[in-house]
């Protein structure tokens, strides 16, 4: 395959994990998106509003708990957590994170 041709195979599939795994990580922590889930507005990364929660205490648990690191932040007095996915990232890393999140949050 060249070079250009697998960039793109990599990049598509990558955008494509990020929205899917975006819709399931708000149904399961009950959150509404906070942008259409379309090409315009995501690619390989996507923030997820995370209410009533710490946000510095979530991020600590993921890490110590299912060695998972992301990033988990407060903005304007509201907590993110913001999910990006490379070439070396599939559905399993997807299903982990969002298995973690449920068990944590639901």
């Amino acid at each position: 395959m060249p070079p250009l041709i697998c960039f793109d195979f990599f990049f598509q599939i990558c955008r494509d994990l990020t929205r899917l795994t975006r819709d399931r990580i708000c149904e399961v922590i009950h959150s509404n998106p906070i942008c259409p889930n379309s090409e315009e507005w995501l690619g390989q990364m996507a923030s997820v509003e995370v209410p009533n929660v710490n946000s510095l205490n979530l991020k600590n648990e993921l890490m110590s708990k299912y060695n998972i690191e992301i990033p988990v932040f407060t903005w304007k007095n509201k907590n993110y957590l913001r999910v990006s996915f490379n070439a070396y990232n599939d559905e399993t890393d997807a299903d982990k994170l969002v298995s973690a999140l449920q068990q944590l949050l639901a």
